[in-house]
């Protein structure tokens, strides 16, 4: 009796699940000696002939666990050859446009620079008048925070929370904030609400 063939791609009848695959199963596939076909052209028949002497024939068989071996190690040569060529062509793009490469890195310099100087003259206008939009395209954002005595808040903490000495720092001081914000008073710690300003610059200025 002729052995059942394996299709990985086939749909058990009935229950909509894709088949286990069989790694053992037997499939036909291009010799590999010759440039008559790749693996896309498993189990079809060969197209041509070999132009080795000593090939030992268009097709030979192997198990499906081999088969994607080699479709595998086809694909990564495949993909290590584009690279290559990307790599090359970029070297030979980056030789043939260095000057657009160094006036683009510039002005990247540049505009970051000029941002950080924008920043500090936003908030250097706030803090001179008190207005959050100083100028169009620029504005002051305030945000809450605590200021705190660390080592005050960590001796509070040996006593009262020592969860907080784990210290995660970040949520010592969201709890602060609320318990600022409520004005409640914690014994052997001191806690500031305070506001700080941060600058917002427009996309289109």
């Amino acid at each position: 009796m002729e052995a059942a063939t394996t299709n990985p791609g086939a749909q058990a009848a009935g229950t909509g699940k894709i088949e286990a695959l069989d790694p053992f199963a037997k499939v036909r596939i291009p010799c590999g000696t010759c440039d008559l076909g790749s693996y896309e052209d498993a189990g079809k028949e060969p197209t041509g002939f070999c132009a080795l002497s000593n090939c030992p024939g268009t097709q030979k068989e192997v198990t499906v666990l081999e088969a994607q071996i080699l479709k595998v190690r086809q694909l990564r040569a495949n993909l290590e050859a584009k690279i290559q060529e990307h790599h090359l062509l970029q070297i030979e793009f980056n030789r043939e446009h260095s000057e657009l490469i160094e006036s683009l890195c510039k002005a990247r310099n540049d505009c970051a620079q000029e941002d950080a100087k924008l920043q500090e003259l936003t908030l250097a206008a706030y803090a001179a008048t008190g207005d959050k939009k100083p100028a169009k395209g620029v504005s002051v954002k305030l945000t809450k925070g605590v200021k705190y005595d660390a080592e005050q808040a960590r001796s509070w903490a040996l006593t009262e929370n020592p969860g907080f000495l784990e210290l995660d720092t970040e949520a010592f001081e969201a709890w602060a904030v609320i318990v600022a914000k409520r004005k409640h008073v914690i014994k052997g710690l001191t806690l500031e609400l305070v506001e700080t300003p941060q600058a917002t610059i427009a996309k289109e200025l």
